[in-house]
């Protein structure tokens, strides 16, 4: 719907600019996977558990400092809690796999 001030131009550019932001987010997801898996290599290796309860509570209240204006702490958390998430269940995911094949 066109409202003669070019709103539909506005909110096309707009998502535009979501979707290459959202492409960048995901290359970068990707690059931080690879790290979590190398790094559930070096786990596996030393018998560490997967879970660093403490890492990941430090890891999150600086990223909360390091947040820009106007993002919430909440959001932050729900964030990053959602990543590490995703990061802890791929490494056991990946252990399994590992324990399956030897």
């Amino acid at each position: 719907m066109q409202d003669g001030n070019g709103t539909n131009e506005k909110l096309a550019l707009e998502r535009e600019n979501i979707d290459r932001i959202d492409a960048q987010i995901l290359k970068l997801f990707g690059e931080r996977m690879e790290t979590v898996d190398r790094i559930r290599a070096i786990k596996a290796r030393d018998g560490r558990p997967v879970r660093d309860a403490a890492r990941e509570e430090k890891l999150i209240e600086t990223l909360i400092g390091k947040a820009p204006e106007g993002i919430l702490p909440e959001e932050v958390r729900a964030l990053f809690s959602e990543i590490l998430h995703l990061s802890r269940e791929r490494q056991e995911r990946n252990n399994a796999k590992e324990q399956k094949t030897e």
